[in-house]
């Protein structure tokens, strides 16, 4: 029993356990590293048969694939099987398996094990790192998907969004010029009426809203136009030097009847002299609806206050109330067009809401900008439009 004696005093050090059987599948001998992982002793080791050491299953593996495969190459590596441990614990191991002859040339078959039970669970834990990997690529894949889906649902209603202003542009045109054939008849016939003298009391109070009504029309027809052109590109300036104390003068003759039937009060500040690169009339336009938009939004006998100075390369031009405020929020969207304060005094007033719009529009084209500033509701407002001194870029 030379071989026995041989891989029985293996060092016990060895990571790996060696035994050796004959063709009947009697165990020859094994190394002290393998009776320790059984829990034999060498000499119990050799009484046992291979078979005693199998699983049925791996005894059947053993007489159905191992067996013809040694015969066939001499030789099998890797082969994953149970090894049964003396208290019957299954031992999972990773065979290499040598068919040789001993000395006299019997068929011996020589064993080489590895414990691979941190394999199983390496392999494991690799098999769920490639599951979660793969889950999490779905899972990414399914999020691309509904990114790109999200991205054409939101081109898509862009479109439809652009289309719609387009189509609300050519429409705003449409109706400012269907609105403004009439009108002109109807002023020419008012004015031809206010030119007859006429002691009626009666007849002067209709003349009166007629002609009341008709100037708010057609301001708000202009007003309408301005908007589609401004929307269009369309809307020209005459760029030249102004002189922003006559534009803040008409704007504020043209806005006093307001303040008066309101029976407001508004104060004139003077500044220095300023002169600006501008469009007269669209910058006196601008004022107008600022000073307007103060006395709309400012009680019965409140008071309004137009001021400008000039601070280093900007000329400054302030319209302050003692209107209803301003919330927060709505100093975002107050230049909107169409947008409107939602107030008793406001509905009472009338409007569409393209006046602050209007105004934002038409100070941008002068390279300038326009804010809103207000302590909140009930504290007044106060608008700022700032336009540079220098001529402003080519529109």
């Amino acid at each position: 029993m030379s071989e026995q004696h041989d891989a029985g005093t293996q060092p016990a050090e060895w990571p790996c356990g060696l035994f050796s059987t004959d063709a009947h599948g009697n165990v020859l001998d094994a190394n002290a590293t393998l009776c320790r992982w059984l829990g034999y002793t060498s000499s119990e080791v050799a009484d046992l048969k291979l078979a005693q050491l199998l699983t049925v299953g791996g005894r059947l593996f053993f007489q159905t694939h191992l067996g013809p495969l040694l015969e066939m190459q001499g030789s099998v590596a890797e082969v994953q099987l149970q090894l049964r441990h003396r208290s019957g614990q299954l031992l999972p191991v990773l065979t290499a398996i040598v068919r040789g002859a001993d000395a006299q040339g019997a068929h011996v078959h020589r064993y080489a094990v590895m414990l691979s039970t941190d394999r199983r669970k390496y392999e494991q834990e690799l098999l769920d790192a490639r599951r979660r990997a793969e889950s999490a690529l779905e899972e990414r894949r399914l999020a691309l998907d509904a990114l790109q889906q999200k991205e054409a649902d939101l081109r898509k209603a862009n479109a439809h969004l652009q289309l719609i202003d387009q189509r609300k542009d050519e429409f705003l045109a449409v109706l400012a010029h269907e609105l403004r054939n009439p009108l002109t008849p109807i002023r020419s016939g008012l004015d031809l009426l206010n030119m007859r003298e006429t002691d009626d009391p009666l007849l002067q109070r209709v003349l009166g809203v007629f002609n009341r009504q008709v100037t708010l029309m057609s301001r708000l027809v202009d007003d309408l136009m301005d908007v589609s052109r401004i929307g269009k590109g369309k809307l020209h300036l005459k760029l030249e030097p102004v002189t922003v104390s006559i534009l803040v003068q008409h704007a504020v003759e043209l806005s006093l009847p307001l303040f008066a039937k309101a029976r407001q009060t508004l104060h004139t500040m003077p500044g220095q002299p300023c002169i600006v690169q501008g469009d007269s009339m669209r910058l006196t336009q601008v004022i107008g609806n600022l000073l307007n938009n103060a006395s709309k939004y400012t009680p019965a006998g409140g008071s309004a206050w137009i001021s400008y100075e000039q601070r280093d390369a900007e000329v400054l031009i302030r319209v302050r109330d003692t209107g209803i405020g301003l919330e927060e929020k709505q100093l975002e969207d107050v230049f909107k067009l169409y947008s409107q304060v939602d107030s008793a005094l406001e509905r009472a007033q009338g409007g569409v809401g393209i006046g602050l719009g209007l105004v934002k529009g038409i100070v941008e084209l002068h390279g300038g900008t326009v804010e809103a500033h207000s302590a909140g509701l009930g504290q007044g407002s106060e608008f700022v439009v700032r336009l540079p001194l220098g001529a402003p870029a080519a529109y």
